[in-house]
């Protein structure tokens, strides 16, 4: 719980098997997928949020990518990885990145059968790629991989036709639509603010059955939450919008003497980056 990967040189938080669950991840400007599935993982995750960085990054850079076993002979051979993924914020590099190794939120690969619903792309040129070999668990009956209720701020929601389903399905509810989060920036600027904002399609068609019952889709309730300030290196940083919109942050960077007066006012959020005894 309440784990952060920044600007590493791979994946973010990959699991390799297992059935750890986790809630409040962030995946920050790491170099490849934010957050990876393989080797028959089956954990739960809930509250998730991934930022793509500015820069080029590696190849096949994605916010999800979904994978079973590459060495399988056969489909539906385990292992098989069943990710089940609730509210998640996953920003990219912007739509302009229209590259097909950059631009795409997901990945669903071979051998897994990801759900992943209440969540939000936002950035991305396109919203998922879906392999063929990704294919089979959309289409055994039941259906055991899931992609629903989910909002899509993209320019296209799959990179072929083999995808066109998620989002042309109507009881799926996957909208590709403008997702009105506060703000996207990549400099330490204090402009990232992964938070829907009053009349956002965060608010609409949120599907019960998560960990922790909510009411709206992504990783934050909407704009006074945000579970990332403070303790987070995007916000120590000054990458993201602190909690207290409008407030600006002052560093305490020097020791408080024990019976020493400090005053500190209200308009003024305080941070505090020294030992404190």
């Amino acid at each position: 719980s309440h784990l952060e990967v920044f600007a590493g040189s791979d994946d973010g938080i990959e699991w390799w098997g297992g059935t750890v669950h986790g809630d409040h991840l962030v995946a920050a400007f790491c170099e490849d997928d934010d957050f990876d599935t393989d080797q028959g993982y089956r954990g739960v995750n809930q509250f998730l949020l991934g930022v793509k960085p500015p820069w080029a990054g590696t190849a096949d850079s994605r916010g999800f990518e979904t994978d079973g076993d590459l060495n399988q002979s056969e489909q539906g051979e385990e292992p098989i990885s069943q990710w089940y993924g609730y509210n998640a914020t996953m920003i990219g590099r912007g739509k302009e990145e229209t590259s097909s190794s950059l631009g795409v939120a997901w990945n669903v690969r071979d051998e897994t059968a990801p759900n992943v619903v209440n969540s939000i792309f936002a950035a991305w040129d396109k919203g998922l790629k879906l392999d063929s070999d990704g294919l089979y668990h959309f289409e055994t009956e039941p259906p055991s991989a899931r992609i629903a209720n989910n909002v899509w701020d993209v320019t296209t929601g799959a990179t072929s036709t083999d995808g066109e389903f998620i989002f042309t399905t109507a009881e799926f509810l996957n909208t590709i639509e403008d997702a009105m989060l506060g703000g996207i920036s990549y400099a330490a600027d204090q402009g990232l603010d992964p938070r829907p904002q009053a009349g956002s399609p965060a608010f609409e068609n949120v599907v019960a059955g998560a960990p922790v019952a909510v009411d709206y889709r992504g990783a934050f309730s909407g704009p006074s939450d945000n579970w990332a300030d403070g303790w987070t290196a995007l916000s120590q940083l000054g990458y993201l919008k602190p909690a207290e919109a409008g407030k600006p942050i002052v560093a305490v960077t020097e020791d408080i003497a024990s019976g020493t007066e400090v005053t500190w006012t209200a308009e003024n959020s305080y941070r505090l980056d020294t030992v404190i005894y």
